[in-house]
């Protein structure tokens, strides 16, 4: 074989291997998909995938051990379907909670499974009729995975999100319980291959309310807004199903520099905008200790200015105003704050 047709084959062979890796966002695991059987603990059903299985590899829990009884072959076109009798003694599955690992030959773990009331749990026990799916996506440079409820197993199948999501929502007020607008209910975050951070939220709107749809597993959230302590929630999503989260009260921060600041006639000040990052619409205060010629502008990394808020005479005093930023492309932007004497600016983020 000549040099260029060794080349050729060795490109076409890892295009090939690659390919299943890249064109499916649900990336296969060795241990896929998990149903379990509420009444019986050795009734349980697990797909296995990217592995021939042989007599010498075997699953262990938190309570047993079993090794495979026969030698099942690899097919990447296949979802290997595994079950008690695939094994040569039963195997234990604490439906509330349990560790389920696979092992290689030499002993070593190739995949885990942890749910329920157990340490570093990966997801709340599932309810009768649910599966514990793998899920993973590609954000940039980052993988993301979890496990999430398919109220319709799939099994044999490549995983899907067909009855696997759900919707929790809940109410956000301040400690003397008026209701907060605004607040960034953050449920996912990824770096994008720029190096940009990324938090995936949505607003609470002016009653203070809030409603997410997701897959159905378990949420790591946080509740941001600026003058106010973050608050954390975990709590459990289920398919075609809404949960409604206890309300939420966040503590104003009332002693820290930002907020003086903000309120002292002698600083000039431009604060972060909020919402940061923002989707077509964010708050922009500024404070001015004496009467001046001011511009407020938008600017692009370029140095181009995008946007005029504000160009002219204003007495001192506090002052707000609001960048519409409907016919703007997602990005880092700058705002600048110009007065006769200084000048103030920050960097803000800008999502669509």
């Amino acid at each position: 074989m000549s040099f260029f047709k060794k080349r050729l084959f060795i490109l076409t062979l890892s295009t090939l291997l690659l390919f299943p890796l890249y064109a499916n966002p649900i990336y296969e695991f060795y241990l896929n998909e998990l149903l379990l059987d509420a009444n019986d603990d050795t009734a349980w059903q697990l797909e296995i995938t990217r592995t021939t299985i042989n007599p010498e590899m075997y699953l262990t829990t938190l309570s047993d051990t079993a090794h495979f009884a026969q030698m099942f072959l690899y097919n990447i076109d296949s979802f290997l379907v595994v079950t008690k009798d695939s094994l040569g003694v039963p195997l234990h599955i604490n439906y509330s909670g349990d560790i389920l690992q696979l092992h290689g030959e030499s002993g070593s773990i190739l995949d885990q499974i942890r749910f329920g009331d157990v340490p570093d749990s990966e997801i709340t026990a599932p309810k009768p009729g649910m599966s514990m799916c793998r899920r993973s996506f590609m954000e940039g440079e980052e993988q993301h995975y979890y496990l999430y409820f398919d109220k319709s197993p799939t099994l044999g199948l490549a995983n899907d999100s067909s009855n696997a999501r759900g919707y929790f929502s809940g109410y956000v007020t301040d400690q003397a319980g008026h209701a907060l607008d605004s607040v960034r209910v953050i449920y996912d975050s990824y770096w994008t291959e720029y190096g940009i951070f990324i938090e995936v939220f949505k607003y609470t709107d002016e009653n203070g309310y809030y409603s997410i749809r997701d897959y159905a597993r378990t949420e790591n959230l946080q509740y941001k807004k600026e003058g106010y302590e973050d608050v954390s929630r975990v709590i459990s999503n289920w398919p075609d199903s809404t949960v409604i989260i206890p309300i939420v009260k966040m503590k104003e921060i009332v002693n820290s520099l930002a907020s003086k600041s903000a309120i002292n006639p002698n600083h000039f000040i431009l604060r972060q905008n909020y919402p940061n990052p923002f989707n077509n619409q964010t708050k922009i205060v500024y404070n001015l200790p004496i009467g001046d010629w001011i511009e407020l502008s938008i600017y692009d990394l370029s140095g181009k200015r995008v946007k005029r808020l504000y160009a002219g005479y204003q007495p001192s005093g506090l002052y707000s105003a609001i960048w519409d930023a409907g016919q703007s492309a997602s990005g880092i932007y700058i705002i600048r704050l110009q007065t006769s004497e200084s000048v103030r600016s920050r960097k803000c983020l800008l999502i669509k």
